[in-house]
């Protein structure tokens, strides 16, 4: 049996993100489904940017769906630090 390290590793990098996301809700006193709705809220508004040098930088953030979730730029922001 082979062992896949890419699909752990971003089970690994998903767990992360979702730890970050419920310290902020902890500190903040909300929960994490509010802060993940505040989250989501914040990149939709900032991926309808018609800014070209936006744009490059958002087609860049590897996603399942149109929009990135908070988990993958999480990781994705994290990795360019």
């Amino acid at each position: 049996m082979l062992f896949d390290f890419g699909k752990k590793r971003r089970e690994m990098e998903m767990a992360s993100a979702r730890r970050a996301i419920a310290e902020v809700a902890r500190r903040e006193g909300k929960t994490i489904e509010e802060v993940r709705a505040s989250m989501m809220e914040a990149i939709e508004e900032a991926y309808k940017t018609p800014d070209p040098n936006a744009q490059a930088l958002w087609a860049q953030i590897p996603r399942k769906g149109e929009i990135p979730m908070p988990e993958e730029l999480i990781i994705w922001v994290g990795k360019r630090l």
